[in-house]
């Protein structure tokens, strides 16, 4: 998107340049809105969908249909939660920051002693409802700051 004038005028060229660099600018800033906007999208519906797994998968165990509880499934979802949460917190304020870090922290305390320790924690669900609510703070936060 530059413009290119073939003028001797040094004062059109400085001028030309600005506002190249301006557009270059707004061009960089509106791609970090829009990247942030989508990791926190991906946050809350990785977090939404795990809890969602977390609240109605016991339902389905104390249904005679043979199917077994799988760690490795919360530890899918929150791979993706950790993903999402390391490119976000390095733009977010502390409050924001400090609820997901938390929030992590436990669904992989509650994950790591049912893997190791075949010990269920109900903490996975407090985790996941604390990611929810970080993400959509920063959402909204980011999408007040931009308009």
């Amino acid at each position: 998107m530059e413009l290119k004038i073939k003028r001797n005028n040094v004062a059109i060229d400085k001028i030309i340049y600005i506002c190249n660099k301006i557009a270059l600018k707004a061009n960089i800033h509106e791609m970090k809105k829009i990247t942030s906007s989508l990791y926190d999208i991906l946050g809350i519906s990785s977090a939404t969908i795990c809890l969602a797994h977390c609240l109605i998968f016991p339902l389905f165990t104390v249904l005679p249909l043979g199917v077994s509880h799988n760690p490795i499934i919360d530890l899918l979802f929150a791979s993706i939660g950790l993903f999402a949460i390391l490119k976000i917190i390095k733009k977010s304020g502390l409050l924001v920051s400090s609820i997901l870090v938390v929030s992590m922290m436990l669904i992989w305390i509650s994950i790591l002693a049912e893997l190791f320790f075949e010990i269920h924690l109900d903490l996975i669900y407090f985790g996941g409802i604390g990611m929810i609510i970080g993400h959509l703070i920063n959402y909204k936060l980011h999408r007040k700051q931009n308009h």
